[in-house]
């Protein structure tokens, strides 16, 4: 079996609580990293050859068309802050209107997702892999999940790091896509998995 590697750089391990962590961009990865110790690099190989069965592997999914917004503004806020980023030279970039700018960075999504930010999140190897002893944390609810599997005590309190500054743009995003369908439903197509990974967890937690 062939595995996608691409944005696998992300995944940790804390070998004292046989932790695994698959790390997704823009699902709280930072925080999940800072609060569970994790500072070591998952061996992927170890991984696959099964030398990790007893451990909690864990990876935090987030509602798909939310998630797409804040990994826009996300390339945005990179590709002007440096001047060699990839975005700079994408059409969506150069573009000023702001419906133009969204619709053009939906049509590069569907030829590449050229930046992890916007990556599929079943594109995770917890999800390539036949994954035991796995849990899905939602990050709408990453606190109570995270004391369900009894990964922090019940008195501990988690503060999501690096929260978009700009909720407003945010916002602006969100609404853009329910007054436009065609949008939305183009965004259904490239996020298919992970709409069916979502609901399939809402269902679970009812």
């Amino acid at each position: 079996m062939q595995f996608n590697f691409r944005w696998n750089d992300s995944d940790w391990i804390e070998e004292n609580k046989k932790i695994l962590f698959f790390g997704i961009q823009k699902n709280a990865s930072t925080s999940i990293r800072k609060y569970l110790n994790l500072n070591t690099r998952l061996n992927h190989k170890k991984l696959i050859d099964g030398e990790y069965e007893s451990y909690k592997k864990i990876v935090v999914i987030r509602e798909p068309i939310e998630r797409f917004a804040s990994g826009y503004l996300e390339i945005i806020y990179r590709a002007k802050k440096f001047r060699k980023h990839q975005a700079r030279n994408k059409k969506f970039y150069k573009t000023p209107e702001f419906d133009k700018k969204i619709e053009y960075f939906i049509e590069e999504c569907e030829k590449d997702f050229f930046d992890g930010h916007i990556r599929p999140q079943n594109t995770s190897l917890f999800f390539q892999l036949d994954i035991t002893n796995g849990h899905i944390i939602n990050f709408h609810n990453i606190e109570n999940d995270l004391k369900k599997y009894n990964l922090i005590e019940e008195n501990f309190e988690i503060n999501i790091l690096n929260k978009s500054k700009n909720n407003k743009y945010k916002e602006k995003i969100l609404q853009l896509l329910k007054e436009r369908p065609d949008l939305k439903n183009k965004l259904k197509v490239l996020y298919k998995k992970d709409f069916d990974i979502y609901n399939k967890m809402l269902r679970n937690e009812h």
